[in-house]
């Protein structure tokens, strides 16, 4: 194989698997170097396996409602042997189809730890390769807190509780993160008694404050504690402090959920003179303090979401290569798969405030939307604009209910492009569908 290359791309996940596909192409030749699984956390140990779960938990809810849709269904069963069989088969689907991807454009696969050895060099085993151009994607890694108990045999982390076939009566989550809740939510669908145990004062703060309090409310069957302290862990109970109070709670499996830490050891950063602290610094172009070397994704430390990645691998390939292009923070959409989901992108009404930016708010219930009310039967939901008073321009939309993150991307256009109120309304929406609540909530500004 000849060592040298276009482009050399360390990590493949979400980020670097993008960019191998975008650059391989633009006919450019790729070397993409994975120490562990192709498709990274988001396929094999985050995003595609809790969807999938999520997906499987939700329809076994909706089943258990089916009667006020007239439809009577007798018996009910879920089945988590079954759930994580097809989580398997769907992993295995999109892992195979990434390979696929990357190798028809010409792209080479390796399988190793790589670590870069000068501005041009990476070295991966006992080879030297070589290439114009350097990509950093290796991601972020969960944070395992130091505690009494930790090591026990039913404390996980989502990557092995995406291979437990046993649904867990009692599942007690560490962790106030966004997957955390995420899991949360699908294990108290399936079923499963779950307690949520977070040293944060809330959840979400990033999130719309009135969004989060509908959350909330609509999450009761889960069982929080904020501002609380895990002092140990044994084989029936998690002990903590809340409240002054030392509390015994019950659990069977044990979900070690919190905050993720960008994997910059052992990439040779120190010696190659890259920024880096805690992440690796970047510019908007996703460019290091060393020419030709770029870095995305969670080892930036910016935006830890998979699509974020993506963006961020699409925004230094078109850069490296001379298509101008750059990230925007303020324009990635998210979704969370509660039930029901959050999906929003853009400003917060108290954030564009902070940043001293007037604004105006329009607020309209999901119900008000009849796609919305067929589907969901009177489930309160919520859309929320954010418009900048000066200029009319959107500055960000936060939805709650049903299945929200079908719209976001549409809202993230509006935002990407600064459709104003009047260009919102001008557009012509199918009917009936809830992409229509997106013109409609801006006719409550008048």
């Amino acid at each position: 194989m000849n060592s040298h290359f276009d482009l050399i791309i360390i990590g493949a996940g979400a980020g670097g698997y993008t960019a191998a596909e975008r650059a391989g192409a633009a006919g450019k030749r790729v070397l993409l170097i994975e120490k562990a699984q192709l498709g990274g956390v988001c396929i094999n140990r985050g995003c595609i396996p809790a969807k999938t779960l999520y997906q499987s938990a939700k329809i076994y809810r909706q089943l258990q409602e089916t009667d006020r849709f007239g439809v009577h269904v007798d018996s009910v069963r879920f089945d988590m042997r079954e759930v994580i069989a097809r989580k398997g088969r769907i992993v295995a689907q999109l892992r195979d189809g990434v390979r696929q991807q990357i190798e028809r454009r010409g792209g080479v696969i390796l399988e190793a730890d790589a670590r870069l050895i000068a501005r041009k060099a990476v070295r991966a085993g006992d080879v030297t390769y070589t290439a114009e151009r350097i990509l950093i994607a290796s991601g972020a890694s969960p944070v395992i807190p130091t505690l009494p108990g930790i090591d026990l045999a039913h404390v996980v982390t989502p990557t092995e509780l995406f291979d437990h076939d046993t649904l867990p009566s009692a599942l007690v989550i560490l962790g106030g993160t966004p997957i955390a809740l995420n899991l949360a939510a699908i294990y108290t669908l399936a079923g499963s008694k779950v307690t949520l145990i977070t040293e944060q004062p809330g959840l979400l703060p990033d999130i719309d404050e009135e969004i989060r309090s509908l959350l909330l409310r609509d999450l009761n069957a889960i069982d929080f504690h904020f501002s609380a302290q895990v002092k140990s862990i044994t084989e029936k109970y998690v002990r903590i402090t809340d409240d002054n109070r030392m509390h015994d709670i019950p659990a069977d499996l044990v979900l070690i959920c919190g905050e993720r830490a960008p994997n910059v050891a052992g990439l040779g950063l120190e010696e190659a003179g890259i920024d880096y602290d805690t992440h690796i610094h970047v510019d908007e172009y996703m460019r290091t303090n060393l020419p030709g070397v770029y870095a995305i994704g969670d080892v930036t430390g910016i935006s830890m979401w998979a699509h974020s990645a993506a963006r961020m691998a699409q925004v230094a390939v078109n850069h490296m290569f001379g298509t101008p292009d750059r990230f925007r923070i303020d324009t990635v959409p998210f979704s969370l798969h509660t039930y029901p989901e959050i999906a929003a992108v853009g400003l917060t009404e108290a954030t564009a405030k902070a940043r001293g930016i007037p604004v105006r708010v329009a607020r309209l219930p999901l119900t008000a939307n009849a796609s919305y009310l067929i589907e969901n039967d009177q489930q309160r939901g919520l859309c929320k604009i954010v418009v900048d008073q000066r200029t009319n321009v959107v500055l960000g939309v936060h939805l709650y209910g049903g299945e929200c993150s079908s719209i976001v991307v549409g809202a993230a256009a509006m935002l990407e492009d600064e459709f104003r109120v009047q260009d919102v309304q001008q557009m012509i929406f199918a009917h009936p569908t809830l992409s229509e609540v997106l013109r409609d909530t801006l006719y409550e500004l008048r």
